[in-house]
């Protein structure tokens, strides 16, 4: 038992750190391959297949490698990565019984694992900050969504319509999201989903 709850520990503590990998690339302008996502993703995808049931993940804000001798990351791009995988679980649940993405799950699952790689930019501290946020750390939170957009139609050019999906994946559909306050349908609908 103990042994089997290791290797769960070590292949969660794995996919955190693909994706990691990933947004770092990303925000540093190195080179970075869709295949490590769209491969995380069927991963998500078939777990779902075989109602395995969810394991959400989680790091500290600080979070700088999984186990000692394990990669580095800046932080937070460790809480970044986790908190993807733990969208991209649900919506692995989700779209699949989605009329409108039933036969494009992998796409959706996809945009849940890149929705929050602008907040790359976000410096970790704000993101732990357990007080209220200034004005200026309010609009770079804001900006995260516009700028995993911006990330995404430069890193991976073949998928740019996912671009919008995740700018727009904190719009509301009474029209109190951000970033521009789109009201309901306005939205592209894999946004909303997400």
């Amino acid at each position: 038992v103990q042994e089997r709850a290791l290797a769960r520990r070590r292949a969660d503590a794995e996919r955190i750190d693909k994706l990691a990998a990933v947004y770092t690339a990303m925000a540093t302008g190195a080179p970075v391959s869709l295949q490590t996502v769209a491969a995380l993703a069927e991963e998500l995808l078939e777990e779902a297949r075989k109602s395995i049931p969810l394991r959400f993940v989680h790091t500290s804000v600080g979070s700088l490698a999984s186990h000692r001798g394990a990669g580095n990351f800046p932080a937070p791009v460790r809480f970044l990565a986790a908190h993807a995988v733990n969208v991209a679980q649900v919506i692995a649940r989700i779209a699949p019984a989605d009329a409108e993405w039933a036969a494009r799950p992998l796409l959706a699952v996809v945009a849940a694992l890149l929705m929050d790689c602008g907040m790359t930019t976000v410096p970790a501290a704000v993101l732990a900050k357990a007080s209220g946020l200034t004005p200026g750390e309010r609009r770079l939170i804001d900006a995260h969504s516009q700028m995993g957009a911006e990330l995404i139609l430069r890193c991976f050019p073949e998928i740019a319509p996912l671009a919008a999906a995740v700018a727009a994946h904190h719009e509301r559909n009474d029209g109190t999201g951000y970033p521009n306050g789109l009201k309901g349908t306005t939205a592209p609908s894999l946004g909303r989903l997400l």
